[in-house]
C-alpha cells in the first residue's frame, strides 16, 4: 500500500469521528448551519507526499449543499 493511501486511511478515522462525511475520493465534508468545511487529500504526480487542501464556505453566500471544493469561499494548500 502506498504512503498517501496509508495516510488517507489514518486521517479518515478521526475525521469520521469528528462528524466529517467522505463523499468522493479522498474528500471529506463537515456541515453545520452556517458553514461547510472541506478537507481533501491530493497526491501530486511526483514524489510520495500528499497535499492537504482545506476549504470553508459560508452557506449565506451559497446555499447548495456539498459544492465542489474548488468553489469554497476560502481555500489553502500546504507548501511542499
Amino acid at each position: 500500500m502506498s504512503q498517501p493511501k496509508i495516510f488517507a486511511e489514518a486521517l479518515g478515522m478521526p475525521l469520521k469521528s469528528a462528524g466529517f462525511k467522505k463523499k468522493r475520493g479522498d474528500t471529506w465534508y463537515l456541515n453545520n448551519s452556517v458553514t461547510t468545511g472541506v478537507l481533501n487529500l491530493q497526491k501530486p504526480s511526483y514524489g510520495p507526499q500528499c497535499d492537504i487542501n482545506i476549504g470553508i464556505w459560508l452557506k449565506a453566500l451559497c446555499d447548495a449543499d456539498m459544492r465542489p471544493k474548488h468553489l469554497a469561499t476560502f481555500g489553502a494548500a500546504g507548501n511542499r
